[in-house]
């Protein structure tokens, strides 16, 4: 019996050393190893087989055969659970996997509570440095022990989601609410949606996690206020910028979790996508007083905050745009439009530009009048729709202006002929933004009402006499954001 394995075991290497990739060759092969007890053999060569598709039953139902072997329970779990997805009314898989849940209360029920804190940051403390597996199998040997803990839902979520574990995520937090009805599983099910591009499943789910528990409307501010219903916002029945109706639910978040909105702008946040023209925007959007009131408590909140480190990284990159600028234009009128706290207008300054400012926020544009007595600086850009100047900057702010084709056509105005314009925003369709895909940060700011990217902008320059004449990627810590210089014809 023994030799005919081996000839078997033979064939089917000589058959895969044919087609390397033949992962249903790959599988006999495992199954072979596995009854042979070569239970090292047979993982590689299911795990490769799950390398080369993941979409198949039996490598999952193996592999968790072969860790309740070695009695790695965590491990056993994530795979036999990856395998219901393939086949969720398979009994002896149901069976298995009540097995592992019995198996893991019988070796971990007399952790102390502080051993199972140091589990869960171990756990934290893994994902913290991208090993998201293991990670997530030690969070689920934890949530056999306590499956209603919200710290322990949002870590497993976050873990199964940063390991594009999108479908395992809604089928283990199903689990949750069917049984507890908990709120975090309905806003992460939620979030996972989002990644699978199910945007109305997506705002169910988010909804329905908030009439559950409204205190998710507020998680950053660990219910120090009451929670709004009347927040200052408008409605859109259209494209806000081309005008086309064709117009369709894309993306829902509730910024809350990453961004706090001081209770001013509705964190609930759709993102619509304009099928015409390839625009997404806020839908509802926040009001232009809202806007105002978010960046006023946003800047009161961080006034006082100052880290070395973000100052000494954003000086860096704004003199690189201003090295950047100097290619086009030596020395002349410069406006800088939301100058925020100032420091790109300081080294204007010291390279000997005449440095003019607009930033709404009074609070902002005092405090660089404290600074910079000498600068012209208004809260309203009408104030110098009758200067001209040579050079005009928008630094990381054209998501957050509603009111778009005023502020272009009034800028192609001011601007001389030959001027250059220069823009940096967060380039929805940047190598980095495909890659963290929903968890790229701008979906995160409360007051932005668009995202765009680059083919967008400049398509869209084009009808202001704005024409592009370089372009820059600027890497940062999780984020990249692009660079446009045009010059006005």
């Amino acid at each position: 019996m023994e030799a005919v394995v081996k000839d078997v075991e033979e064939s089917l290497l000589k058959k895969l050393r044919d087609n390397p990739l033949d992962y249903i060759t790959l599988n006999k092969i495992g199954y072979i190893y596995l009854h042979s007890n070569n239970l090292v053999k047979s993982e590689e060569v299911y795990l490769k087989s799950i390398n080369i598709n993941p979409d198949q039953f039996e490598p999952y139902v193996s592999l968790g055969l072969i860790y309740t072997i070695t009695m790695n329970l965590g491990k056993s779990l994530y795979y036999l659970l990856k395998a219901k997805l393939f086949n969720s009314e398979s009994e002896e898989l149901i069976k298995s996997i009540e097995e592992i849940y019995s198996a893991i209360k019988n070796k971990y029920s007399s952790l102390s509570q502080e051993e199972i804190n140091n589990l869960f940051n171990e756990a934290m403390s893994l994902l913290d440095k991208e090993f998201n597996q293991q990670a997530i199998e030690k969070l689920l040997i934890l949530l056999v022990l306590i499956p209603e803990n919200d710290l322990l839902i949002e870590g497993l979520s976050s873990a199964l989601i940063k390991n594009n574990d999108y479908d395992l995520s809604i089928l283990i937090l199903n689990d949750l609410i069917n049984k507890y009805n908990s709120p975090l599983a309905h806003y992460y099910i939620g979030v996972a949606y989002n990644f699978l591009s199910k945007p109305e499943k997506s705002k169910f789910y988010i909804n329905r996690s908030i009439e559950l528990k409204p205190s998710l409307l507020n998680p950053l501010l660990s219910n120090k206020i009451s929670i709004r219903k009347d927040y200052e916002e408008e409605y859109l029945n259209e494209c806000p910028i081309c005008k086309s109706k064709d117009i369709e639910l894309n993306k829902v978040f509730n910024q809350s979790f990453l961004s706090i909105n001081y209770n001013i702008i509705n964190p609930i946040r759709q993102w619509y996508l304009c099928k015409e023209c390839d625009l997404i925007f806020a839908n509802p959007r926040p009001t232009k007083r809202a806007s105002y009131n978010y960046s006023v408590e946003l800047f009161l909140d961080n006034r006082n905050k100052y880290n070395l480190d973000k100052l000494m990284l954003e000086s860096n990159a704004y003199n690189d745009r201003l090295n950047n600028i100097l290619k086009f234009k030596k020395h002349g009128k410069l406006l800088d439009i939301f100058s925020d706290t100032g420091i790109f207008l300081s080294i204007a300054l010291e390279k000997d530009w005449e440095v003019f400012s607009v930033e709404e926020n009074d609070l902002k544009s005092k405090f660089i009048k404290s600074i910079y007595p000498e600068i012209n600086i208004q809260c309203d850009i009408n104030s110098f729709s009758k200067e001209k100047f040579d050079v005009i900057t928008l630094w990381e702010n054209i998501e957050r202006i509603i009111d778009l084709d005023f502020c272009l056509k009034l800028i192609s105005k001011m601007l001389k002929k030959k001027g250059l314009f220069a823009i940096s925003f967060h380039n929805r369709n940047s190598y980095i933004s495909k890659v963290i895909s929903n968890n790229e940060p701008i979906w995160s700011y409360p007051d932005y009402v668009y995202i765009y990217n680059k083919k967008y902008l400049v398509n869209l320059f084009e009808k202001y006499k704005l024409r592009l004449v370089d372009s820059q990627i600027v890497w940062r810590k999780y984020m990249s954001n692009t660079e446009l210089y045009f010059i006005k014809d």
